[in-house]
C-alpha cells in the first residue's frame, strides 16, 4: 500500500482470540498478500511498514493516523483500500482487496484492532498459522525453469524443483512421484546425509518464503522449519545431519537444530551482518564454519557455533552469487556474474588473479573431488577443487544449465536447465547420456513404486 499512513492503536498486550476476527489468522495474511512487498523493512514506501503488528502502529512520513480502533470511518487505512478513486486506492499498482478481505478488515477495526499472538514485534510471517500451499497444476501448460535438482542414491530417483512441487523421476525419465505443499518457486533443495530427509527452500519473492522437510520414504512434507518475509534462497545440511543452515532475502543466515526429544526444529544461530539478500550458504567439511555470499558484494566465513564473523572478503565489484570452501579448507571460491575469485580465509586476501571462465557464472558445486561451474554459455566447466585450475569443459549442451548435482555414477553430472530439461552429462564420454523434459505435460500416470 503505497504512501499509507500511520496506524496508532493503544497496545495493551496480546489477547486471546475469541469468536471475533483474528489478526493472526485473518488480518496478517491480508497485509502480507497486498502490502508487504512495498512496506517491509528494506522497502518502506512512504516511510510506512506493515511487516509486524508493532510496525503497523508506528508513524509513516505523512504523520496521519491510519487506524482508529472501533472507529472505521476515521481509519485512513480502511478508506484507502475501499475507495473507488484509483489515484488513492491501495495497493496503488496491485489488485484491490476482495469484498471478503475488506469485510474482515472492517470487523477487525470495529472489534478494537486486537492482536492475538505473543510478540507484537515478530514478523507477520512468523505468527501465521503454517501455510498450506496451493496444489500444483495437474499438467503444465509450458516448460518451467529448473532451479534445483538432486539425486537420491538409495532408490536411484532424481528430484526436480517444479511449480509448487517436486517431481521425482526414475533413471529412464519416467515420472514416479509428485510431492506438493511446497513453495511456489523452489530455490534450493538438499538431501540430509542419511538421504531420509530432503530440505526444500523457496517462496514467493516479496511475500513469503519457507523451508520445509520432506520425508523421502513417505514422499510428503513433515516439518516446516521457517516461514519468513521474502524468498528463502539456499539451504544446506551440516555433515552430521542434525543442523540446517538457511540463507534468505531478509539479509539473514540462520542455523536450526533438530531436537530429538521435542521433535521440533529450534533456531540456534542468526546472523544479519550482510546488508542485502544472502544468496548462498555452505558448510566446511568439519561442520564448523559457514561461507555466505550476498547481493551486497561481500562473502563471509562465519563460526557456525558462535555466529562470530571470522573473515569477510570485499574484493568483488558486484553481487556475489555463490561461495564454496576450497578442498584444502584454507580458501574460499566466490563468484559474481563475471568473476570467480579464490581467496584466503586467514586474511581475507585474494589468492592470485580471478579465474577466467566463459560467460555469466550461475552456480558452483563440489563433487567427485572437483568443482563444477554452470554458466550461460550452454556449457559446464570442471575445475580443480583446491586451485581452481580448469580441468575440463563440456561441449555445447543446447540449453542453459541452471543447476548441477552429482548423478548416478562417478564422473557424471545431473543438470537442470532453464528450458525445463534434466540432463545427465558424462565427463569421460563427453556427451549427454540421458535427457528429458522434467515437467508433467499431460495428466500423467505415475511409474510404479519400486
Amino acid at each position: 500500500m503505497r504512501y499509507l499512513v500511520i496506524i496508532l492503536v493503544t497496545l495493551t498486550g496480546p489477547v486471546e482470540a475469541d469468536d471475533g476476527v483474528s489478526f493472526r489468522q485473518d488480518i496478517a495474511p491480508i497485509f502480507i498478500d497486498h502490502c508487504i512487498s512495498c512496506h517491509a523493512a528494506d522497502r518502506a514506501e512512504g516511510g510506512y511498514r506493515v511487516d509486524s503488528y508493532q510496525a503497523l502502529l508506528e508513524a509513516g512520513d505523512s504523520g496521519t493516523e491510519g487506524i482508529f480502533p472501533r472507529v472505521v470511518d476515521d481509519s485512513e487505512v480502511f478508506h484507502r483500500v475501499k475507495t473507488d478513486d484509483l489515484d488513492m486506492r491501495m495497493p496503488l499498482e496491485g489488485q484491490p482487496l476482495s469484498k471478503e478481505e475488506i469485510t474482515l478488515l472492517r470487523h477487525w477495526i470495529e472489534q478494537g484492532a486486537r492482536y492475538d499472538a505473543k510478540d507484537p514485534t515478530a514478523p507477520l510471517t512468523t505468527i501465521l498459522p503454517i501455510t498450506q500451499h496451493p496444489p500444483p497444476p495437474a499438467a503444465y501448460p509450458d516448460w518451467w525453469p529448473i532451479g534445483s535438482v538432486a539425486w537420491e542414491p538409495r532408490e536411484g530417483r532424481i528430484y526436480v524443483g517444479g511449480y509448487r512441487e517436486i517431481t521425482v523421476w526414475d533413471g529412464g525419465g519416467r515420472l514416479a512421484r509428485r510431492i506438493s505443499n511446497l513453495p511456489e518457486r523452489i530455490s534450493a533443495m538438499e538431501f540430509a546425509p542419511d538421504h531420509a530427509r530432503l530440505a526444500v527452500a523457496g517462496g514467493q519473492p516479496g511475500r513469503l518464503g519457507d523451508v520445509r522437510i520432506v520425508d523421502v520414504m513417505a514422499g510428503e512434507v513433515t516439518d516446516v522449519v521457517l516461514q519468513t518475509p521474502g524468498v528463502v534462497l539456499d539451504v544446506a545440511w551440516n555433515p552430521a545431519g542434525d543442523r540446517l543452515a538457511v540463507a534468505a532475502a531478509d539479509r539473514s543466515v540462520r542455523v536450526y537444530r533438530f531436537d530429538v526429544d521435542t521433535g521440533r526444529w529450534h533456531l540456534e544461530l542468526e546472523d544479519q551482518s550482510h546488508s542485502d539478500w544472502v544468496y548462498s550458504v555452505t558448510w566446511d567439511r568439519a561442520g564448523k564454519r559457514l561461507a555466505t555470499a550476498s547481493r551486497d558484494g561481500s562473502t563471509k566465513v562465519i563460526d557456525a557455533e558462535t555466529g562470530k564473523s571470522i573473515v569477510s572478503y570485499q574484493g568483488h565489484t558486484g553481487p556475489v552469487r555463490t561461495a564454496l570452501f576450497a578442498a584444502d579448507g584454507d580458501h574460499v571460491f566466490s563468484a559474481t556474474a563475471d568473476q570467480l575469485h579464490r581467496w584466503k580465509i586467514e586474511d581475507g586476501q585474494q589468492a592470485g588473479k580471478p579465474i577466467p571462465l566463459e560467460g555469466e557464472i550461475l552456480a558452483l558445486t563440489h563433487f567427485d573431488g572437483h568443482m563444477v561451474v554452470t554458466t550461460d554459455t550452454e556449457k559446464i566447466f570442471q575445475l580443480d577443487g583446491t586451485s581452481g585450475e580448469k580441468k575440463n569443459e563440456s561441449t555445447a549442451l543446447g540449453q542453459r544449465p541452471v543447476c548441477v548435482a552429482a548423478a548416478d555414477q562417478t564422473g557424471r553430472c545431473l543438470l537442470g536447465t532453464f528450458g525445463g530439461q534434466v540432463m545427465v552429462w558424462d565427463w569421460d564420454a563427453q556427451c549427454v547420456v540421458a535427457n528429458w523434459d522434467a515437467y508433467p505435460k499431460t495428466i500423467p500416470k505415475l511409474a510404479p513404486e519400486s
